[in-house]
């Protein structure tokens, strides 16, 4: 479970559910599989697999009715790793691509990256042949670096 949407049901989130249409479901993480489209949906078939792309769509619900815009389809792959796409991955990717130019020799510092953000930038970050990645996982391990 993502810790922002624990934020969100607690009301400390900065992206506040839509609460027009009555009682809202939490989640904004998760992959789901189309069940029915409506006659003026284009781009997504019956069986697609699909994830959000605009948060609090309802993902801790056992199903939901989206707009397309609402959601992206997806290959076929393992599903937990598929949940991760729409927030945790996109912010991974993010923190790496669009606050500074990596150049080779950087180094790239992790600390207390447990989080799955923490551990797809971590990832990210060793497929860069060209960067020095460290992983600090205990205060002590500042010592050894």
């Amino acid at each position: 479970m993502n810790p922002a949407d624990l934020n969100t049901v607690e009301g400390v989130y900065p992206l506040r559910p839509r609460l027009e249409h009555g009682p809202v479901v939490g989640g904004s993480e998760g992959v789901g599989r189309v069940a029915e489209v409506g006659p003026d949906v284009h781009g997504l078939c019956v069986g697609d697999l699909v994830v959000p792309v605009r948060p609090n769509l309802g993902t801790w619900g056992q199903e939901l009715v989206a707009l397309e815009n609402e959601v992206h389809k997806v290959r076929e792959g393992p599903l937990e790793g598929l949940a991760l796409t729409s927030v945790c991955m996109a912010t991974a990717f993010r923190l790496l691509e669009d606050f500074v130019e990596l150049c080779p020799g950087d180094v790239v510092i992790q600390n207390a990256a447990t989080s799955a953000v923490g551990q797809v930038s971590g990832a990210r970050a060793r497929a860069y042949p060209q960067l020095f990645h460290r992983e600090m996982q205990r205060s002590d391990s500042a010592n050894r670096l």
